[in-house]
Formats: structure tokens, C-alpha cells, sequence
């Protein structure tokens, strides 16, 4: 499997999710495939952006959560919606690992429940991250995901290859 192509910007993303559609309708000529333009100007834009950049990436699921008040016509006014207060706006699931991203777009700030929310998320050994614009999320994500280097494992795989052992790189194996 080969590694998928890094996406750190709109323009790459845009790029990126115009490729997948012109593989997914390829009776379709391209210049009929229409473009998807992003933005993260606003939080509906990022929101979307960061949903379509994760649904994206190998081995990841991600929705957008619907956690505004809803008008009810029966009852006159606007009623909560039933979710727990301060979840994150989107839900991601990533090789197991549950990554909740709250979107903050403009001047906009944490809530105290969305603070209570994040401290629950991580003390379950969850990720939570705040997604301000579309290039800092992707390089929060792009850096989570790199493959974590251990000094001491380093060390001793050199010191078997000197030996003249095969080292084999296992550090994505789940035990």
C-alpha cells in the first residue's frame, strides 16, 4: 500500500477530494466533475474541511456531530439538543484511538463545558484538539500521527545490524 499524499493546506485538500472524484466517476469527463471549494473563514467551512480531510485519511471514520438547539414548532421554542453539553463538534475514530475536535472559527472560545468535556475525553486516553484554522489542524494531525521514535529501540537495532541481524520495524503491531 503506498502512502497517501500529505495534505497540509485547502488548496491541497481541494486537490486531493478532486482526485478522489474523478476516480470514483471515471465515465465522467473532468471537466464535468465540479470542484469542491473549502474555506475555513467560517465554521460551517472549517467544519466541513476537517470532516472531508479525515474521512481521507487510511483507517480513519469521521462525522460531524449536530449538538445546536433545534426549534420545535410544537412546543414555541428552541430545545436542546440530546447530546452531552460541551461535545466536540466532530467525532473521529483513527487506527481505535477516539479523537474529538472541537471547531473554533474567528474570536470564538471554550466553553466551560467544553473544557469539562476535553479533560474527560483525554483522562480516557482520547485526543481532543481545537481546530482554529484548516493548516493548524492538519499539522496537529499530520505530527500526532507521525510514528514515535524510541532512542533506546534506535540504539539497539543498530547494534544488531552491526551483528549482522535483520531488524524488522514492528512498531506498529498490536499485541
Amino acid at each position: 500500500m503506498h502512502e497517501p499524499k500529505r495534505i497540509n493546506t485547502l488548496k491541497d485538500l481541494a486537490a486531493v477530494a478532486h482526485e478522489r472524484k474523478l476516480a470514483a466517476h471515471p465515465t465522467v469527463p473532468p471537466h464535468a466533475v465540479p470542484k469542491t471549494a473549502y474555506t475555513d473563514k467560517d465554521t460551517n467551512g472549517l467544519t466541513k474541511a476537517v470532516v472531508d480531510f479525515l474521512n481521507i485519511q487510511p483507517r480513519v471514520f469521521a462525522w460531524r456531530v449536530n449538538n445546536g438547539a433545534v426549534y420545535d414548532a410544537s412546543i414555541g421554542k428552541h430545545r436542546s439538543a440530546a447530546t452531552i453539553r460541551g461535545v466536540a463538534d466532530v467525532c473521529a475514530i483513527c487506527e481505535g484511538m477516539a479523537w474529538q475536535i472541537e471547531i473554533k472559527a474567528g474570536k470564538d472560545r471554550l466553553s466551560g463545558h467544553q473544557k469539562g468535556f476535553a479533560a474527560r475525553v483525554e483522562a480516557a486516553g482520547g485526543r481532543y484538539c481545537v481546530a482554529r484554522t484548516f493548516e493548524g489542524f492538519a499539522a496537529e494531525w499530520n505530527a500526532a500521527r507521525q510514528p514515535k521514535t524510541d532512542p533506546l529501540a534506535d540504539e539497539l537495532a543498530a547494534m544488531f545490524e552491526a551483528m549482522g541481524a535483520k531488524v524488522v520495524d514492528c512498531s506498529h503491531a498490536r499485541v
